[in-house]
Protein backbone atom coordinates (compact mmCIF):
# COMPACT_ATOMS: atom_id res chain seq x y z
CA UNK A 1 0.00 0.00 0.00
CA UNK A 2 1.38 3.38 -0.99
CA UNK A 3 1.55 6.10 1.68
CA UNK A 4 0.00 9.40 0.52
CA UNK A 5 2.58 12.14 0.00
CA UNK A 6 0.50 14.45 2.24
CA UNK A 7 1.56 12.36 5.25
CA UNK A 8 5.11 13.63 4.79
CA UNK A 9 4.18 17.29 4.92
CA UNK A 10 6.65 19.34 7.06
CA UNK A 11 4.06 20.23 9.71
CA UNK A 12 3.06 16.59 10.21
CA UNK A 13 6.67 15.49 10.39
CA UNK A 14 7.48 18.13 13.02
CA UNK A 15 4.44 17.07 15.08
CA UNK A 16 5.45 13.40 14.83
CA UNK A 17 9.00 14.29 15.96
CA UNK A 18 7.68 16.28 18.94
CA UNK A 19 5.42 13.47 20.09
CA UNK A 20 8.15 10.85 19.63
CA UNK A 21 10.63 12.88 21.72
CA UNK A 22 8.03 13.48 24.42
CA UNK A 23 7.27 9.75 24.70
CA UNK A 24 10.96 8.87 25.04
CA UNK A 25 12.06 11.77 27.21
CA UNK A 26 13.46 10.65 30.59
CA UNK A 27 10.94 11.42 33.31
CA UNK A 28 12.77 13.52 35.87
CA UNK A 29 11.65 16.45 37.98
CA UNK A 30 14.79 18.53 38.12
CA UNK A 31 18.47 18.31 38.93
CA UNK A 32 19.01 16.88 42.41
CA UNK A 33 19.21 19.61 45.01
CA UNK A 34 18.72 22.28 42.36
CA UNK A 35 17.19 25.70 42.80
CA UNK A 36 13.50 25.80 43.74
CA UNK A 37 11.17 26.05 40.76
CA UNK A 38 8.20 28.36 40.45
CA UNK A 39 7.92 31.99 41.51
CA UNK A 40 8.83 32.25 45.20
CA UNK A 41 8.78 35.81 46.58
CA UNK A 42 12.05 37.43 47.63
CA UNK A 43 13.48 36.77 51.06
CA UNK A 44 13.13 39.56 53.61
CA UNK A 45 16.27 41.59 54.22
CA UNK A 46 15.76 41.40 57.97
CA UNK A 47 14.90 37.98 59.28
CA UNK A 48 15.37 36.13 62.55
CA UNK A 49 15.58 32.36 62.68
CA UNK A 50 12.60 30.66 64.27
CA UNK A 51 14.13 27.27 64.85
CA UNK A 52 11.17 26.07 66.87
CA UNK A 53 8.89 26.45 63.84
CA UNK A 54 11.41 24.90 61.48
CA UNK A 55 11.54 21.76 63.61
CA UNK A 56 7.75 21.55 63.81
CA UNK A 57 7.45 21.92 60.03
CA UNK A 58 10.04 19.22 59.36
CA UNK A 59 8.22 16.82 61.68
CA UNK A 60 4.74 17.83 60.51
CA UNK A 61 5.23 17.35 56.76
CA UNK A 62 6.60 13.87 57.46
CA UNK A 63 3.73 12.80 59.71
CA UNK A 64 0.86 14.38 57.75
CA UNK A 65 -0.16 14.40 54.07
CA UNK A 66 -0.04 18.20 54.22
CA UNK A 67 0.92 20.75 56.86
CA UNK A 68 -0.64 24.23 56.98
CA UNK A 69 0.91 27.30 58.62
CA UNK A 70 -1.99 29.45 59.82
CA UNK A 71 -1.63 33.06 60.91
CA UNK A 72 -2.69 36.66 60.35
CA UNK A 73 -1.29 38.87 57.62
CA UNK A 74 2.25 39.89 58.54
CA UNK A 75 2.82 37.01 60.97
CA UNK A 76 5.70 35.67 58.89
CA UNK A 77 4.09 32.58 57.29
CA UNK A 78 5.55 33.13 53.84
CA UNK A 79 9.03 33.96 55.13
CA UNK A 80 9.09 30.88 57.37
CA UNK A 81 8.01 28.74 54.40
CA UNK A 82 10.72 30.32 52.24
CA UNK A 83 13.36 29.55 54.86
CA UNK A 84 12.19 25.94 55.07
CA UNK A 85 12.27 25.71 51.27
CA UNK A 86 15.88 26.89 51.35
CA UNK A 87 17.06 24.84 54.31
CA UNK A 88 15.47 21.61 53.12
CA UNK A 89 17.38 21.52 49.81
CA UNK A 90 19.25 18.38 50.85
CA UNK A 91 16.05 16.52 51.71
CA UNK A 92 14.36 16.88 48.33
CA UNK A 93 15.29 16.40 44.70
CA UNK A 94 12.60 18.84 43.61
CA UNK A 95 11.04 21.88 45.28
CA UNK A 96 8.25 23.92 43.74
CA UNK A 97 6.50 27.13 44.84
CA UNK A 98 2.81 27.52 44.00
CA UNK A 99 0.84 30.75 44.33
CA UNK A 100 -2.43 30.04 46.08
CA UNK A 101 -4.35 33.32 46.11
CA UNK A 102 -7.11 31.87 43.91
CA UNK A 103 -8.25 28.57 42.38
CA UNK A 104 -7.25 29.79 38.91
CA UNK A 105 -3.73 30.70 40.03
CA UNK A 106 -3.30 27.41 41.89
CA UNK A 107 -4.43 25.39 38.88
CA UNK A 108 -2.19 27.29 36.44
CA UNK A 109 0.92 26.92 38.62
CA UNK A 110 0.36 23.21 39.20
CA UNK A 111 -0.30 22.62 35.50
CA UNK A 112 2.96 24.41 34.67
CA UNK A 113 4.79 21.45 36.22
CA UNK A 114 3.79 19.27 33.28
CA UNK A 115 6.80 20.31 31.21
CA UNK A 116 9.24 19.52 34.03
CA UNK A 117 7.62 16.14 34.62
CA UNK A 118 7.85 15.18 30.94
CA UNK A 119 4.07 15.08 30.57
CA UNK A 120 2.96 15.42 26.97
CA UNK A 121 -0.10 17.67 27.20
CA UNK A 122 -1.65 19.03 24.03
CA UNK A 123 -2.17 22.73 23.67
CA UNK A 124 -5.92 22.17 23.55
CA UNK A 125 -6.04 20.34 26.91
CA UNK A 126 -7.93 22.10 29.71
CA UNK A 127 -5.74 23.51 32.46
CA UNK A 128 -7.70 21.61 35.13
CA UNK A 129 -7.08 18.32 33.30
CA UNK A 130 -3.35 19.00 32.99
CA UNK A 131 -3.14 19.92 36.69
CA UNK A 132 -4.83 16.65 37.72
CA UNK A 133 -2.42 14.73 35.49
CA UNK A 134 0.48 16.46 37.25
CA UNK A 135 -0.92 15.49 40.65
CA UNK A 136 -1.26 11.84 39.56
CA UNK A 137 2.32 11.85 38.29
CA UNK A 138 3.69 13.34 41.52
CA UNK A 139 1.90 10.70 43.58
CA UNK A 140 3.96 8.06 41.76
CA UNK A 141 7.31 9.79 42.32
CA UNK A 142 8.98 10.42 45.68
CA UNK A 143 11.33 13.14 46.86
CA UNK A 144 9.55 16.42 46.15
CA UNK A 145 8.27 19.40 48.16
CA UNK A 146 5.34 21.60 47.14
CA UNK A 147 4.75 24.91 48.92
CA UNK A 148 1.27 26.36 48.35
CA UNK A 149 1.42 29.96 49.53
CA UNK A 150 -1.43 32.21 50.66
CA UNK A 151 -4.30 29.79 50.10
CA UNK A 152 -7.57 31.47 51.09
CA UNK A 153 -9.98 28.52 51.09
CA UNK A 154 -9.37 24.78 51.57
CA UNK A 155 -11.95 24.11 48.83
CA UNK A 156 -9.63 25.78 46.30
CA UNK A 157 -7.23 22.84 46.71
CA UNK A 158 -9.72 20.16 45.70
CA UNK A 159 -7.92 17.74 43.38
CA UNK A 160 -4.68 19.76 43.43
CA UNK A 161 -2.85 18.26 46.44
CA UNK A 162 -1.01 14.96 45.98
CA UNK A 163 -1.87 12.44 48.68
CA UNK A 164 1.50 10.65 48.64
CA UNK A 165 4.97 10.67 47.15
CA UNK A 166 6.32 13.86 48.70
CA UNK A 167 5.57 16.64 51.16
CA UNK A 168 3.10 19.54 50.95
CA UNK A 169 3.44 22.78 52.96
CA UNK A 170 0.58 25.30 52.86
CA UNK A 171 0.33 28.84 54.23
CA UNK A 172 -3.04 30.47 54.95
CA UNK A 173 -4.59 33.30 56.94
CA UNK A 174 -7.74 31.22 57.44
CA UNK A 175 -7.97 30.47 61.16
CA UNK A 176 -10.77 28.01 60.45
CA UNK A 177 -8.61 25.81 58.24
CA UNK A 178 -9.62 22.16 58.30
CA UNK A 179 -9.70 18.97 56.28
CA UNK A 180 -6.14 18.94 54.88
CA UNK A 181 -3.76 17.43 57.38
CA UNK A 182 -2.29 19.11 60.44
CA UNK A 183 -2.05 22.84 61.16
CA UNK A 184 0.56 24.94 62.97
CA UNK A 185 -0.53 28.32 64.32
CA UNK A 186 2.00 31.08 63.74
CA UNK A 187 2.94 32.56 67.13
CA UNK A 188 4.10 36.15 67.53
CA UNK A 189 7.80 36.76 67.93
CA UNK A 190 9.22 36.10 71.34
CA UNK A 191 10.87 39.13 73.03
CA UNK A 192 14.29 37.65 72.28
CA UNK A 193 13.45 37.00 68.62
CA UNK A 194 12.01 40.51 68.20
CA UNK A 195 15.13 42.12 69.69
CA UNK A 196 17.35 39.97 67.47
CA UNK A 197 15.34 41.07 64.42
CA UNK A 198 15.74 44.73 65.37
CA UNK A 199 19.48 44.27 65.94
CA UNK A 200 19.99 42.92 62.41
CA UNK A 201 18.66 46.11 60.77
CA UNK A 202 19.36 48.78 63.40
CA UNK A 203 22.20 47.70 65.70
CA UNK A 204 22.33 51.20 67.19
CA UNK A 205 19.09 50.56 69.11
CA UNK A 206 19.83 49.38 72.63
CA UNK A 207 18.20 46.39 74.29
CA UNK A 208 15.79 48.47 76.39
CA UNK A 209 14.59 50.56 73.44
CA UNK A 210 14.39 47.46 71.22
CA UNK A 211 12.14 45.74 73.77
CA UNK A 212 9.88 48.82 73.92
CA UNK A 213 9.75 49.02 70.11
CA UNK A 214 8.80 45.35 69.79
CA UNK A 215 6.08 45.72 72.42
CA UNK A 216 4.54 48.69 70.59
CA UNK A 217 4.50 46.55 67.43
CA UNK A 218 2.76 43.75 69.34
CA UNK A 219 5.62 41.43 68.33
CA UNK A 220 4.18 41.11 64.79
CA UNK A 221 7.14 40.37 62.47
CA UNK A 222 6.19 42.70 59.61
CA UNK A 223 5.36 45.54 62.02
CA UNK A 224 8.68 45.14 63.85
CA UNK A 225 10.50 45.10 60.50
CA UNK A 226 8.67 48.24 59.31
CA UNK A 227 9.42 50.22 62.46
CA UNK A 228 13.05 49.11 62.48
CA UNK A 229 13.39 50.08 58.82
CA UNK A 230 12.06 53.56 59.63
CA UNK A 231 14.62 54.00 62.41
CA UNK A 232 17.46 52.84 60.18
CA UNK A 233 16.36 55.05 57.27
CA UNK A 234 15.68 58.25 59.18
CA UNK A 235 18.44 57.91 61.75
CA UNK A 236 16.06 59.23 64.41
CA UNK A 237 17.12 58.78 68.04
CA UNK A 238 15.37 55.70 69.44
CA UNK A 239 13.68 57.70 72.22
CA UNK A 240 12.22 60.19 69.76
CA UNK A 241 11.00 57.46 67.41
CA UNK A 242 9.37 55.54 70.27
CA UNK A 243 7.44 58.67 71.25
CA UNK A 244 6.34 59.08 67.63
CA UNK A 245 5.32 55.42 67.43
CA UNK A 246 3.19 55.71 70.58
CA UNK A 247 1.21 58.63 69.20
CA UNK A 248 1.06 57.73 65.46
CA UNK A 249 1.36 53.95 65.35
CA UNK A 250 -1.20 53.30 62.61
CA UNK A 251 0.20 56.04 60.33
CA UNK A 252 3.72 54.66 60.67
CA UNK A 253 2.50 51.17 59.85
CA UNK A 254 0.90 52.66 56.75
CA UNK A 255 3.92 54.48 55.40
CA UNK A 256 6.70 52.29 56.79
CA UNK A 257 8.76 50.27 54.34
CA UNK A 258 9.79 46.67 54.78
CA UNK A 259 10.87 46.60 51.13
CA UNK A 260 10.60 44.59 49.01
CA UNK A 261 7.57 43.40 50.96
CA UNK A 262 4.18 44.90 51.65
CA UNK A 263 3.46 46.97 54.74
CA UNK A 264 1.09 45.77 57.44
CA UNK A 265 -1.48 48.43 56.48
CA UNK A 266 -1.42 47.34 52.83
CA UNK A 267 -1.93 43.73 53.92
CA UNK A 268 -4.94 44.77 56.01
CA UNK A 269 -6.33 46.77 53.07
CA UNK A 270 -6.09 43.78 50.76
CA UNK A 271 -7.82 41.57 53.29
CA UNK A 272 -10.62 44.06 53.96
CA UNK A 273 -11.22 44.40 50.22
CA UNK A 274 -12.17 40.71 50.17
CA UNK A 275 -14.62 40.97 53.11
CA UNK A 276 -18.37 41.19 52.75
CA UNK A 277 -20.02 44.42 53.85
CA UNK A 278 -21.36 42.72 56.98
CA UNK A 279 -17.92 41.49 58.09
CA UNK A 280 -16.41 44.90 57.30
CA UNK A 281 -19.04 46.55 59.48
CA UNK A 282 -18.31 44.20 62.38
CA UNK A 283 -14.58 44.87 62.09
CA UNK A 284 -15.24 48.61 62.24
CA UNK A 285 -17.38 48.21 65.34
CA UNK A 286 -14.66 46.13 67.03
CA UNK A 287 -12.03 48.72 66.08
CA UNK A 288 -13.91 51.36 68.08
CA UNK A 289 -13.86 49.24 71.25
CA UNK A 290 -11.01 48.55 73.63
CA UNK A 291 -8.75 45.62 72.57
CA UNK A 292 -10.39 43.32 75.10
CA UNK A 293 -12.96 40.53 74.50
CA UNK A 294 -16.61 41.61 74.25
CA UNK A 295 -19.73 39.48 74.18
CA UNK A 296 -21.78 40.20 71.06
CA UNK A 297 -25.50 39.64 70.60
CA UNK A 298 -27.91 40.31 67.70
CA UNK A 299 -30.23 43.30 68.00
CA UNK A 300 -32.52 42.79 65.01
CA UNK A 301 -32.63 44.69 61.77
CA UNK A 302 -34.36 47.67 60.26
CA UNK A 303 -35.21 48.63 56.65
CA UNK A 304 -32.00 49.41 54.76
CA UNK A 305 -29.88 47.53 57.31
CA UNK A 306 -29.24 44.39 55.26
CA UNK A 307 -25.47 44.63 55.85
CA UNK A 308 -25.92 44.93 59.62
CA UNK A 309 -23.95 42.06 61.25
CA UNK A 310 -26.19 42.32 64.33
CA UNK A 311 -29.39 41.74 62.32
CA UNK A 312 -29.67 38.10 63.42
CA UNK A 313 -27.72 35.33 65.11
CA UNK A 314 -26.90 33.83 61.70
CA UNK A 315 -25.66 37.16 60.33
CA UNK A 316 -23.48 37.69 63.40
CA UNK A 317 -22.00 34.19 63.24
CA UNK A 318 -21.28 34.58 59.53
CA UNK A 319 -19.50 37.89 60.11
CA UNK A 320 -17.43 36.49 63.00
CA UNK A 321 -16.53 33.43 60.96
CA UNK A 322 -15.38 35.61 58.09
CA UNK A 323 -13.13 37.70 60.33
CA UNK A 324 -11.64 34.52 61.77
CA UNK A 325 -11.19 33.23 58.25
CA UNK A 326 -8.76 36.10 57.62
CA UNK A 327 -7.29 36.12 61.15
CA UNK A 328 -8.68 39.63 61.74
CA UNK A 329 -10.56 38.64 64.89
CA UNK A 330 -10.18 36.16 67.71
CA UNK A 331 -12.93 34.32 69.52
CA UNK A 332 -13.07 32.81 72.99
CA UNK A 333 -16.49 31.30 73.63
CA UNK A 334 -19.06 34.07 73.24
CA UNK A 335 -16.43 36.83 73.30
CA UNK A 336 -14.78 38.40 70.25
CA UNK A 337 -11.86 40.77 69.98
CA UNK A 338 -9.71 42.34 67.28
CA UNK A 339 -5.96 42.79 67.43
CA UNK A 340 -4.97 46.21 68.82
CA UNK A 341 -2.70 47.09 65.89
CA UNK A 342 -5.37 46.03 63.39
CA UNK A 343 -7.85 48.25 65.25
CA UNK A 344 -5.52 51.24 64.85
CA UNK A 345 -5.24 50.73 61.09
CA UNK A 346 -9.00 50.24 60.60
CA UNK A 347 -9.74 53.43 62.59
CA UNK A 348 -7.23 55.30 60.45
CA UNK A 349 -9.02 54.12 57.32
CA UNK A 350 -12.39 55.17 58.76
CA UNK A 351 -11.05 58.66 59.50
CA UNK A 352 -9.67 59.02 55.99
CA UNK A 353 -13.00 58.01 54.49
CA UNK A 354 -14.71 60.59 56.69
CA UNK A 355 -12.44 63.32 55.37
CA UNK A 356 -13.09 62.25 51.76
CA UNK A 357 -16.82 62.10 52.24
CA UNK A 358 -19.23 64.88 51.55
CA UNK A 359 -22.67 65.68 50.19
CA UNK A 360 -21.52 64.78 46.72
CA UNK A 361 -20.41 61.30 47.75
CA UNK A 362 -23.33 58.80 47.48
CA UNK A 363 -21.61 56.34 49.80
CA UNK A 364 -21.38 59.08 52.41
CA UNK A 365 -25.13 59.70 52.19
CA UNK A 366 -25.87 56.00 52.75
CA UNK A 367 -24.25 55.92 56.16
CA UNK A 368 -26.09 54.47 59.14
CA UNK A 369 -25.20 54.15 62.77
CA UNK A 370 -21.98 52.15 63.09
CA UNK A 371 -23.20 50.56 66.30
CA UNK A 372 -26.78 49.32 65.94
CA UNK A 373 -28.93 50.00 68.96
CA UNK A 374 -26.65 52.73 70.31
CA UNK A 375 -28.29 55.00 72.85
CA UNK A 376 -27.42 58.52 71.72
CA UNK A 377 -27.80 59.90 75.24
CA UNK A 378 -25.65 57.37 77.12
CA UNK A 379 -23.45 56.24 74.24
CA UNK A 380 -23.89 52.56 75.18
CA UNK A 381 -24.21 49.87 72.54
CA UNK A 382 -27.06 47.39 72.61
CA UNK A 383 -25.24 44.88 70.40
CA UNK A 384 -22.16 44.69 72.61
CA UNK A 385 -22.38 43.62 76.23
CA UNK A 386 -20.24 45.64 78.58
CA UNK A 387 -19.15 48.11 75.92
CA UNK A 388 -18.13 51.52 77.17
CA UNK A 389 -19.20 54.71 75.39
CA UNK A 390 -16.95 55.60 72.44
CA UNK A 391 -13.76 57.39 73.35
CA UNK A 392 -13.64 61.17 73.10
CA UNK A 393 -13.03 62.14 69.50
CA UNK A 394 -14.06 58.76 68.09
CA UNK A 395 -16.63 58.88 65.33
CA UNK A 396 -20.05 57.38 66.14
CA UNK A 397 -21.00 56.89 62.51
CA UNK A 398 -19.62 54.99 59.55
CA UNK A 399 -20.83 53.56 56.28
CA UNK A 400 -21.80 49.90 56.35
CA UNK A 401 -20.66 49.24 52.80
CA UNK A 402 -17.19 47.78 52.17
CA UNK A 403 -16.24 50.68 49.92
CA UNK A 404 -15.96 53.02 52.89
CA UNK A 405 -12.86 51.37 54.31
Amino acid sequence: MTTPLADFAPDRLREWKRQHEARHRPGQLARPHGEPVGAPPPLAHAFVDRDDLHGRIAAGVTASPALTLVGAQGSGKTQVALRYLDRAADRYTFRYWVRGSSRATLTADVAALAALLGIDASAEAAVEDVARLVVATLEARPGWLLVLDDVRNPHDLLGLVPSQGGHVLITSANAGWFGLGATVAMPPLSPTQACDLIATAAPSIGDVDAAALADLCDFIPIAVAQATSDVAQTGAPPEAFLALLRSHRAKLMDRGSAAPHSTLAVSVDRTMAALTSSATALLRVLSLLAPTPFQLQPTGTAPGDEANPFASTLALEDAIGELRGYSLGERDGDSVTAHALIQDIVRLRMCRFGRRGGRGNPRRRRRVRATPGENRRTGRVAGVRGADPPRRGASRTSSWDAGGA
